[in-house]
């Protein structure tokens, strides 16, 4: 004689085939949702910077008293203005799968940066700023302030660059900046100091205000992304419409000869560590 499943046995069938699809979704279909929901998120904000972008080109070319005012859609992460960079920025922590750490893309006027989680430490003492990841720390002079100027020779702006996996640490001869082709703009009076003095930063950021003996005034920002083994320097406001640069200061992790020039100097063959 055939005999029926017993109610309790159903239960307890029921509850061990609920449990399993509580399994599904949560341990394998929710990082799948939550990389889908972190990459819409990103695009989202891309999209949001390029309108920003257009949107400041658009009233910088109209003048004194021009404005705009929009709506936009803000899924997640984070919007900051950063005076002393003068950038507009947005921050998200998504997973590898999403943006790399070590990225660097640059599309138009829009920086893509993947940080470690570690990021980067922005840092000083009586005679340095320090920019550092995992992979570099930079040490950079620091001179005067914004109330008092002093005599200040880009070519020893970068006083040392260490290479923390290897230990290997280079000292530059001289990483001057130069405007065009006026020599006497690499010198003069300024001073330098952190964008920001903090860590875990998805980068560390040193800014030089320079008033050159020529008459030229310009900005140098020495930029280090969390995770990166390279250091962009960026050129920017100089007076008089002059060219500006951006130059990516790189140190391999992998055995292989970096060539490394900056301004008039020779170039020079360091051997980098793996």
């Amino acid at each position: 004689m055939e005999k029926g499943i017993s109610p309790i046995i159903s239960v307890v069938l029921l509850t061990l085939v609920s449990i399993s699809a509580i399994y599904l979704v949560l341990y394998i279909a929710k990082p799948i949702i939550d990389r889908v929901y972190e990459t819409a998120a990103v695009n989202e904000a891309n999209q949001n910077l390029k309108i920003f972008d257009n949107l400041i080109r658009e009233v910088a070319s109209e003048g004194t008293g021009s404005y705009r005012t929009i709506w936009l859609k803000v899924s997640d992460g984070s919007y900051s203005v950063n005076n002393v960079s003068e950038s507009f920025e947005y921050e998200h922590e998504v997973h590898r799968d999403v943006v790399q750490p070590g990225t660097y893309i640059k599309q138009d006027n829009i920086f893509t940066i993947g940080a470690t989680v570690g990021g980067a430490l922005a840092d000083q003492n009586s005679t340095h700023l320090i920019l550092e990841n995992d992979v570099l720390k930079v040490f950079l002079q620091r001179v005067g302030n914004e109330i008092n100027f002093t005599n200040i020779n880009t070519s020893q702006n970068i006083k040392a660059i260490q290479l923390k996996p290897t230990g290997l640490e280079i000292c530059p001869l001289d990483s001057s900046i130069q405007i065009g082709s006026d020599i006497n703009s690499k010198w003069g009076t300024g001073y330098s100091k952190l964008v920001k003095k903090d860590r875990n930063l998805p980068r560390a950021e040193a800014l030089f205000h320079i008033s050159s003996s020529s008459g030229i005034v310009y900005d140098i920002l020495y930029t280090l992304p969390g995770g990166a083994d390279f250091l962009i320097i960026n050129v920017k406001n100089v007076t008089g419409n002059e060219a500006t640069l951006n130059f990516i200061y790189h140190i391999g992790s992998q055995a292989y000869n970096d060539t490394i020039k900056i301004a008039g100097a020779a170039e020079s063959y360091y051997q980098s560590g793996g």
